[in-house]
């Protein structure tokens, strides 16, 4: 199944690049798709021009890259969230467009990151309408220091300062059955999570933004050694048992970890 990224556009496209360079350690991206508000407003040309250039420089190998302007249904601009007009308009717009990527078939990441709040939230709420359990939704929380203005990328040695964070809601097909797998796995996924010293989910935490890293790769992100790492996993092992079954090598152990982490055992 193919995979889209899908984003909100604000005044930061930075939050959008790099949450899309977590997305590329994680899997192959055939197709960026960039949802915002009227392209020459000045609260939002600077940015959406900034999120073209980069795009067209940096990630030229992604076949497809779209660009959604969200309108009311007459085609007159919407800028923001006002009363109860904008907001079911906006709403139905957003829904609109990630029915069109829906009804393609693509499994979607999509990362609210921009625009006002309102707009987030209605964001969320028309993602859940049309997502099913292979599909996501994404905020990014990153140091200051690290999302300045005009950085696009992470540099290394920083990687630890940016997450993903899996936004909750229930598969628009599964609504009528609370007691689901997605809600099982989430469920045990955040006791395992709570069991964890700040240093094993530090390094569970990282291994889940960047799982294809091997134990020495995210030693140097958080400038410890390999050994370390590996020490701390191999104790985080031991309190994943409580949840979920390890058998086999310690390499099995470490998928059937990422697997919970992603949401993607059956």
């Amino acid at each position: 199944m193919p995979q889209v990224f899908l984003a909100t556009l604000g005044q930061r496209p930075e939050s959008i690049t790099m949450a899309l360079d977590v997305m590329l350690s994680r899997h192959t991206i055939d197709a960026v798709g960039i949802i915002h508000t009227q392209p020459d407003h000045p609260l939002i040309e600077s940015a959406y021009q900034a999120m073209q250039r980069v795009l067209i420089r940096d990630y030229s190998h992604i076949p497809r890259h779209r660009f959604h302007e969200v309108t009311f249904g007459s085609g007159a601009p919407l800028i923001d969230i006002v009363d109860q007009y904008s907001a079911d308009e906006y709403f139905r717009a957003v829904v609109t467009i990630l029915q069109g990527y829906k009804a393609d078939a693509w499994q979607m990441d999509f990362l609210v990151s921009g625009g006002r709040k309102a707009m987030s939230i209605y964001a969320t709420l028309a993602a859940s309408t049309v997502f099913d359990v292979a599909d996501h939704i994404w905020t990014i929380i990153a140091d200051p220091q690290v999302m300045q203005p005009h950085r696009y990328h992470v540099s290394s040695g920083q990687y630890g300062a940016v997450q993903l964070v899996s936004l909750p809601f229930l598969a628009h097909h599964i609504r009528q059955h609370p007691i689901s797998l997605d809600n099982m796995l989430t469920q045990a996924r955040n006791a395992f999570l709570s069991e964890l010293t700040k240093q094993e989910r530090q390094v569970v935490n990282l291994l889940w933004t960047y799982p294809k890293y091997t134990n020495g790769q995210l030693g140097d992100l958080l400038k410890k050694s390999e050994k370390t790492v590996e020490n701390q996993l191999r104790s985080a092992y031991v309190k994943l048992e409580k949840y979920i079954t390890l058998d086999g090598a310690p390499n099995r152990k470490r998928q059937r970890l990422i697997d919970l982490l992603l949401g993607r055992m059956t």
